[in-house]
């Protein structure tokens, strides 16, 4: 599963794709096969650029292995984040996508609720990237921790919250 983020627009991207088993167009974050090594890595370059025409950039695994709860099909995936500028539309070759949507994290919670991502792999994909999103909030703030005076006694370390922007003096 292949979490495609625009940081600075705060977008998603999201692929309409015909489920052939439901005889309807679903929205879910593009994903390759699976596949471990460096095998998985060029799943994940030809999905990329026959789903959504990018080319694929360094992704972060943020989670993995899904694995589906029924007995019906196998395997696992793992869940990769990368940040990307979607300046210009880019258009699929995989002919089961229907069109790319760039949908807000507020958006995408929307359409999870309103069943328009039926896709149980990106439900879950979503609910990996809230975790990790929370923990990169975290690792960020913690990178920002900044030292009260020039290293006398009595300096402290000060704790930045994730939402709280550092001002140093």
């Amino acid at each position: 599963i292949m979490i495609i983020h625009d940081v600075r627009e705060n977008h998603f991207l999201l692929v309409e794709r015909y489920n052939p088993i439901e005889g309807v167009y679903t929205l879910e974050f593009p994903r390759a096969g699976s596949s471990a090594g460096p095998v998985a890595e060029s799943n994940l370059a030809v999905a990329m650029r026959d789903l959504t025409g990018l080319s694929i950039r360094p992704m972060e695994k943020i989670g993995g292995p899904l694995k589906p709860d029924s007995h019906i099909i196998k395997g696992a995936c793992d869940v990769y984040y990368g940040n990307f500028t979607l300046d210009e539309n880019h258009t699929p070759t995989d002919k089961s996508v229907r069109s790319l949507k760039r949908i807000t994290k507020d958006g995408l919670y929307q359409a999870a609720y309103d069943g328009r991502i039926g896709c149980a792999l990106t439900l879950s994909a979503i609910s990996m990237y809230q975790a990790f999103d929370s923990v990169r909030k975290k690792r960020v703030a913690n990178s920002q921790r900044v030292r009260g005076g020039k290293g006398g006694k009595g300096d402290a370390e000060v704790e930045v919250e994730a939402d709280e922007e550092v001002v140093e003096e």
